[in-house]
């Protein structure tokens, strides 16, 4: 059924989730279009898809922020996870699954896993001296039972000298929390897989829900990379620098200067940017 627009409030409704604010709605007295959609009509039935789709937009179920934040985990530690296994073999070291469970609830402590890792780092450090521990950390909570009384325990996945056990009466004295678990580790991508599924379970407040450690200087150069927009990746060469800027935008470490996203989101699609700016005419990005 075609709308009038006269009949429609569109200013009144807002911009899709992600949408800029500095994108213009149109509204009900002037419905501006780009002059490449000419004809009788045409602006009626424009208004009216993009208001359908404003409200669609809005109407949307967001998922719930202990998902997103498990589905963030698991992005972050399947990105890492190259990097660990680039420093297997130079380091000579293999991959260990570890479990440490706590006996309930009201014994955790913040901090508890950077404690058992920082006895573990010594014992390697006494044994197999300059060999780094790199390991991948998870947070979670026992299925079975309440989502808040369920067990807490850390998954992990610890990189370790070859040669270097984990002995269980060191993991009593180390962990004295609780009980632990360790297996060769087989698969790490599976692992990984398990150790991030998704849950509704309840955290005490401040716990970390994922963590990972012992990289070089490659490895964190190449994670903090990724994390970069892809048309700043296009941009910088590989080994060169950036960091966000303050009020946007990012700044280039080795040569200064400030730049900007060239893409702009328009109810039509994402589009380059009019300018000026740095992106007019620049060889990485032809129009």
């Amino acid at each position: 059924m075609e709308i009038s627009v006269p009949a429609v409030a569109i200013a009144a409704v807002q911009p899709p989730i992600g949408g800029s604010s500095a994108c213009a709605i149109p509204t009900a007295t002037s419905c501006r279009l780009p002059p490449s959609l000419p004809g009788p009509g045409i602006a009626t039935s424009v208004c009216a898809v993009l208001v359908k789709k404003i409200k669609i937009s809005g109407t949307h179920t967001p998922a719930s922020p202990r998902k997103k934040a498990r589905k963030a985990a698991r992005r972050k530690l399947l990105g890492v996870l190259p990097q660990m296994k680039r420093l297997a073999p130079i380091h000579n070291l293999y991959a260990v699954c570890l479990t440490l469970t706590y006996r309930d609830a009201v014994t955790h402590q913040a901090k508890d896993l950077s404690r058992f890792l920082q006895r573990l780092r010594l014992q390697v450090r006494r044994l197999h001296p300059g060999t780094p521990l790199p390991y991948l950390s998870s947070f979670d909570r026992a299925e079975h039972g309440s989502i808040v009384d369920g067990l807490l325990h850390y998954h992990l996945v610890l990189w370790l000298p070859r040669g270097f056990r984990l002995e269980h009466d060191r993991l009593e004295r180390w962990w004295p929390h609780g009980s632990t678990w360790t297996e060769r580790c087989k698969n790490l991508r599976d692992w990984v897989h398990y150790i991030t599924k998704p849950t509704s379970a309840i955290f005490p407040k401040g716990s970390h829900l994922y963590g990972y450690g012992g990289l070089d200087q490659t490895g964190k150069y190449a994670i903090g990379r990724s994390g970069w927009p892809i048309w700043l990746k296009r941009l910088i060469p590989y080994g060169e620098h950036a960091k966000r800027a303050t009020g946007g935008g990012w700044v280039h470490i080795e040569t200064g200067l400030w730049l900007e996203s060239p893409w702009q989101w328009t109810p039509h699609g994402i589009t380059f940017k009019p300018g000026p700016g740095w992106w007019i005419g620049s060889p990485v990005f032809k129009r």
